[in-house]
């Protein structure tokens, strides 16, 4: 232990002027704790200062704690460590994490927390503990000792089974959960949250999950920016503290407070703050609109780049280039199929030939003699006629991939499958046109009711009604001073738009994904299929003209001719071979392209769903780009969480400013429960357009 020798009774027990706040200890559990500070060393806090009396870091049992001390109240504290396995004796906080999971009657390093509370409590007079993760159940260990300690906690780890005496009340002990965190989200189904005292739910960062370990320490990086706006998620900015007391507002009622020229003072200058704080949720709002016009304005880009990518991930899943640009108007096989025609066309001539050599009379004597036709006339017939109908089904299957570019895809967007236009966007732009006009309007209702409050304050200072007693002796004189307001004053429009949410985005997804999905396996996958038996038929074709050669010369081999016909064969013979060469090669060269065609198409009209299953992201991106809408999503979670926060605090004030028989006063009450109203209203607006 290492403890701060100058540190006197007398500067401990200094009169209290800014008392250490919840917010202030979840700050030095989860922010300052992990930094190791040193004896003497200040440690500033939401305007306040700390100064370490003494640490208490790398003990045997894996404790890690300091205390420290406001110096302009004299209140010690001592704030503990969560689990620090990296450190000298970190392995001693992983056995700790494992312990508090079971009933084990003894836990050193809980023993030693307590121990260490004891030390500092004799030495200073502890007034509160704190910790953070690990740090919350090493917090806990000192109230065994002092129930009626105060101990703030901030995502604690579960206290161990049976730690605590159930009959026992802790009035001074809270835990903050923020309601992300991923401890929190795990150890609560499992029935593990073992805290004592009362459970706060805050919602210090959206669910973000680069941010996780920043959730759970709360400090870890204290702010995200997104679209240039820099967004607190410091735990401590998301507690909602009385404006008068500083204590924690849970929802609950807080103390009551005399009405009087100082606390409406202060009620103004909170409302001062309260605008600016609603002003932060006005500036998220008004840069999620700020992306959506955006969005739409890239309505075409959007588009070309879906149809790009369709047309590349169908001319990717086709091997073979000879079908290279299938998707385009121009493409490669058209000038392929004339080729094959070609080279059909010099093959038959050659062969022609042959049938001039075989339609001789020495040759028409042989197939007299062995009773065979080798006659070749219609061979290639076939062979065309299947080559002309490829070109013919491939030329639609291109026209459909050109309908589906033109018209398909762009109707995607649509709510409707006959038009072209970007509905998912334009329903949001309304919705946010609506959504930051009402937010105009709570602005201004905000800053009105700062003005009543300033209005009305300074009418009793006239009247020298300056104290809440004779505020409420002359609560009839000063009913006049502020008027019950009309719910009419500020009335937030309703939205007609994203009547479904977010789930619109979801249903034009599967609506359009289905539409392309069934259109593409008339128009590709069908046709494809098609094509791919067409060219199996034309292999056949050019394998049969193959056949009918070879048997021009095998029928010369199986027979005996009469000597006198034998050097006239000879010479014919010679003539058949040469001939012969000139009709396999080009027969050759088609064929050698038949087997990767029809292999591309087979694979095109198998492979098709698993194609536009890939596709189903862009589409997607396409209906609103994903990375976009991930920061609208973002600064909506932010701006309800403001907007929550600060429906916590008006209730408080309207609390304090009801049951009051001055009516001006009961008129103050009743504006802020008509800013409140509309709060709500604005909230369920802005989730309307967000995922959580």
């Amino acid at each position: 232990m290492e403890t701060l020798k100058k540190a006197s009774a007398t500067s401990i027990s200094t009169p209290v002027t800014i008392e250490t706040t919840d917010p202030d200890l979840v700050e030095l559990s989860g922010k300052h704790s992990y930094r190791d500070g040193d004896l003497g060393d200040i440690i500033p806090v939401n305007g306040k200062k700390f100064e370490i009396l003494d640490t208490r870091y790398n003990d045997p049992s894996g404790l890690d704690a300091m205390t420290v001390q406001n110096i302009q109240t004299g209140e010690v504290s001592i704030i503990y460590q969560g689990t620090q396995a990296h450190k000298e004796n970190g392995m001693q906080d992983i056995i700790t994490d494992a312990q508090l999971t079971t009933d084990t009657p003894s836990i050193a390093q809980l023993e030693a927390s307590e121990a260490y509370y004891k030390e500092m409590d004799e030495l200073f007079g502890v007034s509160s503990v704190a910790g953070n993760s690990l740090g919350g159940p090493l917090a806990f260990s000192a109230l065994r000792v002092n129930p009626d300690l105060r101990c703030v906690t901030f995502n604690p780890a579960p206290a161990p089974k049976n730690y605590f005496n159930p009959e026992q009340v802790y009035r001074n002990a809270i835990n903050f959960y923020d309601q992300h965190d991923p401890l929190t989200s795990t150890t609560t189904p499992l029935g593990m949250q073992r805290v004592p005292g009362e459970v706060v739910t805050i919602e210090a960062g959206a669910a973000i999950i680069s941010s996780m370990g920043s959730i759970h320490t709360g400090f870890k990086e204290g702010s995200i920016t997104v679209r240039g706006i820099t967004i607190s998620t410091a735990a401590d900015d998301h507690i909602v503290t009385s404006i008068w007391t500083g204590q924690t507002l849970t929802g609950e009622s807080s103390t009551r407070i005399d009405v009087n020229l100082k606390n409406l003072d202060i009620l103004s200058k909170g409302l001062v703050g309260a605008s600016n704080d609603f002003g932060l949720a006005q500036s998220y709002m008004e840069k999620s609109e700020e992306i959506v016009l955006n969005e739409e304005s890239i309505f075409t880009m959007r588009l070309e780049t879906m149809i790009s990518t369709f047309n590349d991930m169908i001319e990717d899943s086709i091997y073979d280039p000879v079908l290279k640009g299938i998707t385009r108007a121009q493409s490669a096989i058209t000038s392929e199929v004339s080729d094959w025609l070609s080279k059909l066309d010099t093959a038959e001539q050659h062969f022609q030939s042959i049938n001039a050599i075989l339609n001789s009379p020495p040759v028409e004597l042989i197939e007299h003699i062995i009773s065979v036709d080798i006659s070749v006339e219609s061979l290639f017939q076939e062979a065309r006629d299947h080559i002309n109908k490829f070109f013919l089904e491939v030329c639609s299957l291109s026209n459909g991939i050109a309908h589906i570019n033109e018209d398909v895809i762009p109707s995607l967007l649509s709510e409707a499958q006959n038009k072209v236009d970007d509905f998912l966007v334009n329903e949001m732009r309304d919705h946010y046109t609506i959504v930051n006009s009402n937010t105009e309007k709570v602005s201004q209702q905000i800053v009105d009711f700062g003005e009543k409050v300033v209005n009305f304050k300074e009418e009793l200072e006239k009247r020298d009604l300056t104290s809440a007693l004779s505020i409420k002796m002359q609560a009839n004189a000063i009913s006049d001073i502020v008027k019950i307001p009309g719910k009419s004053d500020f009335l937030l429009e309703e939205s007609n738009h994203l009547l479904l949410g977010m789930k619109l985005k979801e249903l034009v997804l599967e609506s359009s994904f289905n539409h392309i999905s069934n259109l593409t396996h008339i128009l590709i996958g069908v046709p494809a299929a098609a094509i791919a038996s067409i060219v199996g038929v034309i292999e056949t074709a050019v394998k049969g003209i193959s056949l009918a050669i070879s048997k021009v010369f095998d029928f010369s081999h199986s027979i005996s001719l009469p000597a006198s016909l034998f050097p006239q064969f000879q010479e014919i013979e010679q003539k058949l071979k040469s001939l012969a060469n000139s009709i396999t090669r080009p027969l050759n060269d088609i064929g050698s392209m038949l087997g990767g065609v029809r292999d591309s198409f087979f694979r095109l009209s198998i492979y098709l769903p698993d194609l536009l299953r890939e596709f189903k992201p862009y589409l997607d991106d396409a209906i609103f780009t994903i990375i976009n809408y991930n920061d609208i999503n973002v600064l909506n979670l932010f701006a309800m969480t403001q907007l929550k926060e600060l429906k916590i605090l008006l209730q408080d004030v309207s609390f304090q400013l009801s049951e009051h028989s001055a009516k001006s006063i009961e008129a103050l009450g009743e504006t802020s429960d008509l800013v409140i109203e509309n709060l709500d209203m604005l909230t369920s607006q802005i989730k309307k357009v967000t995922f959580e």
